[in-house]
C-alpha cells in the first residue's frame, strides 16, 4: 500500500477514537490495528486480481484476521475501472467486514448495500486528476456505517448514496463536482457538514438531516430542498456560493443563521412563484432569522431574501453598492436595518411589504428611491429623505399607514405616481420646492392630511392626486396650474381652494362646485375676469381623451385646460362642442391643412400645444398606432395579450392590442413594442394596408423599393389608392421618418 493510503487508514481509525502506531511508509500489518479491533490470531493476506465489465484492472485485498472462521474486518480494493460486484470469497463475508477502503477505482450502484456492519468508507483516487465517482445508492439505510472520507479524484457522489444510514455521524469531502439528490438524505445522527468548492449540491441533499446543526457550504449551486426538515440546523456559512434555489431552506427548518462570504453576488436559481417579482429567488424560506454578508460582497441581489417572514437581523457590510429589487421584500419579521453609505442604488421594491420595519437609514449617496421601495412597509413612522435624492418613483412610500409627516428635500425634482397613496396618517407633508408636476395618485387616500403647501412652480396635477383626503381644509394652487386629472378632489368633504382670479383652478373649481376662495394678486378683476366656463368631451394636445374646459374671459380672451376621466355628470350641456383650434404653424393652403382639420375633428389627434400642432415633429409608433385606432372608430379590442414595455395605462395601451390582435404588427421582439421609437414611411403605410387593405397591388416602381421588403406590397397599396406618390419621381424614402402632418394626411385620404 501507498503511504497516502496508510495515512487515509490513520485517519479513519482515528475518526473512530482509536490510535495507531509507527508504520512503515511501503505499508501496513495487523499490528498496526489496535488492540480492541484485533483478535489475537496472525492474519493472512490474500492478493487477487479481477477484471471490471470494460477489462479494466483492479484488486481485491483483504485479511483474514481468523483463517479458521474466515473473519474478515477490513477490505482494501484497488486499480482501475467501476466496480460492478464483488467476488463471492468476500460476499460470503460481508457480515464480518467493518472497514472499506477504495483506491483508484469507482463504486457501481448498490455495491455495499448489504455489507450490514461496515463502520467506515473511505474512497480516493491514486491522483486528484482521477474521476472516481460514488454510484447511486452505494450505501444507502445502512445501519453501521458511521464515518465517511471522499479524498481526492472522486468527482460525484451518486444519488441517495448514503441515504437512511442513520448512524452515519461523521462526513469528510475532500473535492467533488456534485453532490446527487438525497446522497444523505434521512441520515439522521449528522451533526454538521463541510461541503467543499463542488460544482452543484443537489436536491434534497441532506433533507431530513434533524440533528445537522451547522453546514459550512462552497458549492456553487445549492439545489431545492436541500436541507429539508434540517430541523436542528442553526448555522450556514455560505462561502462563495453562487446560486441558491428559492426552497433550499424553506421546510421544516428554523432559526437559521446565514453567513455569506467570498462573493460579489448572491443570485437565486429557477423561478419562484407567488413572489413580489418575477425575478429568481435564492431563498423563500420562514426558517432564517439572520444574515451576515461578510466584507467583499457587493451586489444583493434581485429578490434574495424576498418572503422571509422570520428574518429579523441583517448585517450589511460596507463593500455592498446596490441592493436588488425586492431583496427583501415581504420580509415581515425584520425591524430596523441599517444601510452603509456605500449603497447608491436601492432597486424596486426591495422592501416593501416589509410590516414590521419601524426605522431604517438611507445612505446620503442615494440618487433615487425607486419605484415601490417601502410600499406596504406599514410600521414605518418615519424617514429622512437625504439631501441629492433626485427622483422618488411610483408607490416609493404607498401604504405606509403609520408615516405621520413628510419632509422630502428640495433636490428632489420628480415624485411618481402614487408615491404616498394610502399614507392614512400622513398629516404634514413639506413638498420640494421643485416639483412642478404632482402625479397621478399622489396622496390618493391619505385620510388624515391636513398641512401641505404646493410649490409655486406646480403647473399639473394628476388624476386622483388628492381623492380621499377628507381632512384637508384647505388648499392654495397658484395660478401655474393648466392641467388637472379627473377626481383630483374627489371626497374632500372639508376642502376649501384658495385661488388666484381668472385662474384654470377658480375654473375648475366653478365647474366641478368645489368651494373657493379667491386671493389677492394685486389685479383688478373688472378689467379682465371669467366671462364664461363650458366643458365637452374632447382631447388633449397629447391625444389622450379627456374634458376640455374652455374659459371665456371679459377682455375675449378664450383660454383652456383638460379634466381626464372626471365625475359623472360633468361632461358638458347638450350642444356644447369643443371649438377646434387655429394652429399658427398650419398654413391654410398647407397640403396637409384639411387632414389636420379633419384629425381634430374626430378626435384622432389634437396639437401639441394651444396653438400648435407641430407638423414636422415625428410621430412615433404609439403615437400612429393611436391614430390609426381612432380613425377606424376605437374598436374594443378583445384579447388582454401586448407588451412589457406597452403599460396598461397608457394612452395608447388599447391601440397597441388592437393592432396585435388584428395583425397590424407583431412589435420590434416577442415581447417588446418600442412605443416611442419613431415610425419610418415604410412603417406607416404597412400599417394602414394591414387595417384597411389586404391585398396584393405589385409594385409601385420606386427605385429604393426592393421587390423583396416587408412593405413593397404596402407602398404600392398606398400609391394605388392616392395615399402617398413618393418623395419624388422614383423615391418613396422608406426609412426617413414620418412626421405628424405626414400621418394624418396618410389617414385623411385613407378614410375620410
Amino acid at each position: 500500500m501507498k503511504k497516502k493510503l496508510l495515512l487515509l487508514l490513520v485517519f479513519c481509525l482515528a475518526a473512530v477514537g482509536l490510535t495507531i502506531g509507527a508504520t512503515a511508509d511501503d505499508g501496513w500489518d495487523v499490528s498496526d490495528i489496535p488492540e480492541e479491533y484485533r483478535l489475537p490470531i496472525s492474519c493472512n493476506d490474500t492478493l487477487m486480481t479481477v477484471y471490471d465489465n470494460r477489462g479494466n484492472e483492479w484488486s481485491l485485498q483483504h485479511r483474514a484476521l481468523n483463517p479458521d472462521e474466515s473473519c474478515y474486518d477490513l477490505l482494501t480494493i484497488e486499480g482501475s475501472g467501476t466496480i460492478t460486484e464483488i467476488p463471492d470469497e468476500i460476499w460470503n463475508y460481508r457480515d464480518n467486514v467493518r472497514f472499506i477502503i477504495v483506491e483508484g477505482c469507482s463504486v457501481g450502484d448498490n455495491l455495499f448495500t448489504k455489507f450490514d456492519n461496515v463502520e467506515l468508507f473511505a474512497i480516493m483516487g491514486r491522483t486528484s486528476s482521477e474521476q472516481l465517482k460514488i454510484g447511486m445508492e452505494a450505501f444507502s439505510s445502512s445501519d453501521s456505517l458511521r464515518y465517511v472520507y471522499i479524498g481526492d479524484g472522486v468527482v460525484s457522489i451518486g444519488e441517495r448514496a448514503f441515504r437512511d444510514c442513520a448512524s452515519l455521524y461523521d462526513v469528510f469531502i475532500e473535492n467533488v463536482d456534485r453532490i446527487g439528490e438525497e446522497a444523505f438524505r434521512d441520515c439522521v445522527s449528522l451533526k454538521s457538514i463541510v461541503i467543499p468548492d463542488s460544482q452543484v449540491l443537489g436536491e434534497y441533499a441532506f433533507a431530513g438531516c434533524e440533528s445537522l446543526e451547522t453546514a459550512h457550504i462552497m458549492s456553487q449551486m445549492v439545489e431545492a430542498f436541500a436541507f429539508e426538515d434540517c430541523s436542528s440546523l442553526r448555522e450556514v456559512i455560505l462561502d462563495g456560493v453562487e446560486y441558491i434555489e428559492g426552497t433550499a431552506f424553506t421546510r421544516g427548518c428554523e432559526n437559521v443563521s446565514i453567513t455569506v462570504k467570498n462573493v460579489d453576488v448572491l443570485r437565486g436559481y429557477g423561478t419562484m412563484t407567488n413572489v413580489l417579482t418575477t425575478e429568481s429567488v435564492a431563498f423563500f424560506s420562514d426558517a432564517i432569522t439572520s444574515v451576515t454578508f461578510e466584507e467583499g460582497v457587493k451586489y444583493i441581489a434581485a429578490s434574495t431574501f424576498v418572503e422571509c417572514p422570520s428574518l429579523t437581523t441583517v448585517n450589511i457590510p460596507d463593500t455592498v453598492e446596490s441592493i436588488g429589487a425586492s431583496a427583501f421584500g415581504a420580509c415581515t419579521g425584520l425591524k430596523s436595518l441599517t444601510i452603509p453609505e456605500s449603497v447608491t442604488r436601492i432597486d424596486e421594491y426591495a422592501f416593501t411589504k416589509c410590516s414590521a420595519l419601524e426605522t431604517i437609514n438611507l445612505p446620503e449617496g442615494l440618487k433615487t428611491i425607486n419605484d415601490g421601495v417601502f410600499s406596504e412597509c406599514s410600521s414605518l413612522a418615519a424617514l429622512d429623505i437625504p439631501d441629492g435624492v433626485k427622483e422618488i418613483g411610483a408607490n416609493a412610500f404607498s401604504d405606509c399607514s403609520s408615516l405621520a409627516e413628510m419632509d422630502i428635500p428640495n433636490s428632489v425634482t420628480v415624485i411618481g405616481e402614487n408615491a404616498f397613496s394610502g399614507c392614512s396618517r400622513l398629516k404634514s407633508v413639506k413638498l420640494s420646492e421643485l416639483v412642478a408636476q404632482l402625479p397621478a395618485g399622489i396622496f390618493y387616500g391619505c385620510a388624515s392630511l391636513t398641512d401641505i403647501e404646493l410649490p409655486s412652480i406646480v403647473n399639473s396635477i394628476g388624476d386622483n392626486a388628492f381623492n380621499g383626503c377628507v381632512s384637508l381644509p384647505n388648499l392654495k394652487v397658484s395660478r401655474e396650474v393648466t392641467r388637472l386629472g379627473g377626481g383630483v378632489f374627489d371626497d374632500c368633504a372639508a376642502l376649501s381652494l384658495s385661488v388666484y382670479p381668472g385662474s384654470y383652478i377658480q375654473a375648475y373649481a366653478e365647474a366641478y362646485d368645489i368651494p373657493y376662495t379667491l386671493l389677492d394678486d394685486g389685479v383688478d378683476d373688472t378689467v379682465n375676469s371669467i366671462e364664461s366656463v363650458t366643458s365637452a368631451k374632447g382631447f388633449d394636445p397629447d391625444g389622450k381623451a379627456c374634458t376640455v374646459v374652455t374659459i371665456t374671459m371679459t377682455n375675449g380672451d378664450v383660454e383652456r385646460f383638460y379634466v381626464y376621466d372626471g365625475k359623472d355628470g360633468e361632461d358638458g350641456e347638450d350642444g356644447e362642442t369643443v371649438v377646434t383650434p387655429a394652429f399658427t404653424d398650419v398654413p391654410a393652403n398647407a397640403y396637409y391643412a384639411d387632414a389636420v382639420a379633419w384629425a381634430v375633428a374626430n378626435g384622432i389627434t389634437g396639437g401639441t400645444a394651444e396653438n400648435t400642432f407641430s407638423p414636422d415633429a415625428p410621430c412615433t409608433r404609439a403615437q400612429v398606432v393611436t391614430f390609426l385606432w381612432r380613425a377606424t372608430g376605437s374598436p374594443e379590442p378583445r384579447s388582454a395579450g401586448t407588451f412589457t414595455d406597452v403599460n396598461a395605462s397608457s394612452y395608447y395601451a388599447k391601440a397597441v392590442r388592437w393592432a396585435l390582435e388584428n395583425g397590424i404588427t407583431s412589435g420590434t421582439s416577442a415581447t417588446t413594442f418600442e412605443p416611442n421609437a419613431v415610425c419610418t414611411r415604410a412603417q406607416v403605410v404597412t400599417f394602414l394596408m394591414r387595417a384597411l387593405d389586404g391585398r396584393s397591388y405589385g409594385s409601385a416602381g420606386f427605385a429604393d423599393v426592393a421587390a423583396s421588403s416587408y412593405y413593397a406590397d404596402a407602398v404600392a397599396w398606398a400609391v394605388a389608392n392616392g395615399i402617398t406618390d413618393g418623395t419624388g419621381a422614383t423615391t418613396f424614402s422608406p426609412d426617413t421618418q414620418c412626421n405628424r402632418a405626414q400621418i394624418v394626411t396618410f389617414l385623411y385620404r385613407a378614410v375620410a
